[in-house]
């Protein structure tokens, strides 16, 4: 049979970070490439007692249908956790539970956009976000990150030219830079995209993974005009394949968000969030984030101090404040794509910093490496590899 796709998805093509996540079973690739949390975090003892406890005293919940909001009782566990995290939010807002912060931006947009609307994005920012907005037929104006978040002069021009409807912002330790947006800009984007009747979707999964102090308030904690979405993961801080995660806006978007999850997937796990719930409310929370926090900064400095070591004293590097990226900017005499091959031909993987531009095609000097995932041992060889790449070039 010839299939003949719809011109949506025939527009989004797989990336080189796909294309290297193919390759993960070679057991001799040091990959610096994906964005998986550590297995070493994971709460697995818990997870498997909480897991026998909900199958021996309540089996029939467990495993069957639930509601579209999510299970009550993990969405005031994860409004407690946010609120005792130093979170507040407005009297009109609720939360729910959502297959993941990845299925916010589907959502938003479904309850949103229409085909051919502007959203902003931050240039470089996810690049699965931004082939989800791709998804919906929408077109992505990209505003040049500077060392402090988004350049609000360039912003504000953009939003006067495009009239957009949407702005989506990672403000703390962004994917893929790891920049942490100012308290000052925060502000500035909160007050610019209310007065011009902007949405603000805020995406925030890496918040709790943070290397000095507390981070910053977040957008929607200042939102007194319900214009600001928030997308929180659960995956970072419990298990990614629990696939459960927190959207919280004001009640009357959550109420059309729901209606646009019913029809995406009924509702989120419902395994997966019973277990969610036993974690927040059974375990040390507070100690479970600094013992994160402590692994995630050690293997970040060991990445640093590999970096300055064994790369070229020209290179841009920006030092995260937390989450999982380090994003390194080559000088013009190297090749970026060249620099990416020779090092996938021994063994090394890191992702080109090209794909999470809204124009791919453009030329690009940066790569990102993630720190996580690999242990440190992987981390000083593969960043050792790379230095004596770019030393021959």
């Amino acid at each position: 049979m010839e299939y003949q796709f719809s011109k949506l998805i025939q527009g989004i093509q797989p990336s080189a970070a796909d294309r290297m996540l193919e390759q993960m079973n070679n057991p001799q690739l040091l990959s610096l490439a994906g964005g998986n949390p550590s297995p070493e975090t994971f709460p697995i003892d818990e997870i498997r007692r909480a897991s026998g406890l909900l199958l021996e005293t309540d089996p029939i919940h467990v495993l069957q249908y639930s509601v579209t909001e999510g299970y009550a009782p993990l969405r005031k566990a994860a409004w407690e956790y946010f609120n005792s995290r130093g979170q507040h939010f407005q009297s009109e807002d609720e939360l729910i539970i959502t297959s993941g912060s990845q299925q916010v931006p589907d959502l938003a947009a479904k309850c949103f956009l229409e085909y051919g609307d502007i959203v902003i994005v931050e240039d470089p920012s996810y690049y699965l976000t931004l082939d989800t907005f791709r998804s919906h037929g929408v077109c992505l104006v990209g505003i040049r990150m500077e060392e402090d978040g988004m350049d609000i002069q360039e912003l504000e021009n953009a939003i006067h030219r495009y009239q957009p409807k949407m702005l989506y912002t990672i403000p703390n330790f962004h994917n893929p830079t790891g920049i942490t947006t100012s308290s000052e800009k925060r502000k500035k984007i909160y007050d610019i995209c209310t007065r011009n009747n902007v949405l603000i979707l805020e995406d925030n999964p890496y918040g709790d993974i943070y290397f000095g102090d507390y981070p910053l308030p977040l957008i929607k904690s200042f939102d007194t005009e319900g214009s600001v979405i928030l997308a929180q993961s659960l995956s970072k801080i419990i298990a990614p394949g629990l696939r459960v995660s927190t959207c919280i806006a004001n009640k009357k978007i959550i109420q059309k968000l729901v209606l646009a999850k019913r029809c995406a997937d009924v509702h989120t796990s419902t395994w997966g969030q019973y277990i969610c719930e036993q974690i927040l409310v059974n375990i040390d929370m507070d100690e479970h984030i600094n013992n994160i926090c402590a692994y995630y900064k050690e293997k970040c400095n060991i990445m640093r101090n590999g970096i300055e070591q064994n790369f070229p004293d020209d290179i841009k590097l920006i030092y995260p404040k937390g989450g999982m990226f380090m994003w390194v900017t080559l000088p013009e005499r190297f090749s970026m794509p060249d620099l990416v091959e020779k090092a996938l031909r021994q063994n090394v993987a890191v992702v080109p910093g090209n794909i999470f531009f809204v124009n791919q095609n453009a030329p690009c000097q940066s790569i990102r490496m993630n720190y996580s995932t690999p242990s440190a041992e992987d981390i000083s060889n593969a960043i050792f590899t790379i230095g004596k790449i770019l030393s021959k070039d």
